[in-house]
């Protein structure tokens, strides 16, 4: 793509070799990727590689660097007026701020994520609104949010009949039993988690079986 000096191509592959950031892991060269794909992109494609900037450097730990590119992302994505576009840079604006001292922060954020999201049809919005809700729920002992967030979920797995939404509903319906210390709860949510990961090819499926 580079060498055809096609910048759209650019844009595409560097957010290809973005697309699934591990936490704690070396990004190697896909930041330098992205930035130079950015740097010749335009509207959309430039909003959704500053995105992927914040993101993958949120992902290796490196909060510091990707606030800056997240900050960009927001601001570009509520100036062109594309709500899909703005749901993932506070997104990744969330991934940025997860620090012990930014719950007010993240309150913020997630509040914005789920007025940006509510009258989407765009699952992958939908489905970051509950699960960073339900996280923020969690960390202020908010339970009507949290038993919200979780049918919000149930039925997102429901309507889309996306496995990769089903595994997310489940496994986060697991933690909830395990936490109220329902364990047969617990036990029926482990088997559709991993049932649903698996078609998915979801990489967290043992990790999540194993807790």
């Amino acid at each position: 793509a580079k060498a055809a000096d096609d910048p759209e191509a650019m844009a595409a592959a560097a957010l290809a070799l973005a697309a699934a950031p591990t936490f704690g892991a070396v990004p190697g060269g896909v930041p330098a990727a992205l930035f130079e794909a950015r740097a010749r992109a335009q509207g959309a494609a430039r909003i959704r590689l500053a995105t992927a900037l914040a993101r993958t450097w949120a992902y290796a730990g490196q909060p510091e660097r990707a606030a800056g590119f997240a900050v960009e992302a927001e601001a570009d994505a509520e100036r062109c007026g594309d709500p899909v576009l703005l749901a993932d840079a506070l997104d990744a604006q969330l991934a940025v701020h997860w620090g012990p001292d930014q719950l007010a922060e993240r309150l913020r954020l997630t509040g914005r994520l789920e007025d940006t999201a509510a009258h989407l049809a765009d699952i992958e919005a939908r489905l970051s609104a509950h699960l960073w809700r339900l996280s923020t729920g969690l960390e202020t002992l908010d339970i009507p949010t949290v038993r919200r967030q979780l049918r919000a979920l149930d039925l997102l797995a429901a309507e889309s009949g996306s496995p990769r939404v089903a595994f997310f509903a489940a496994s986060r319906r697991g933690m909830h039993a395990l936490l109220t210390a329902d364990l047969d709860g617990a036990r029926a949510a482990l088997r559709d988690a991993g049932t649903a990961g698996r078609a998915a090819n979801s990489a967290d499926v043992e990790a999540v079986e194993h807790t």
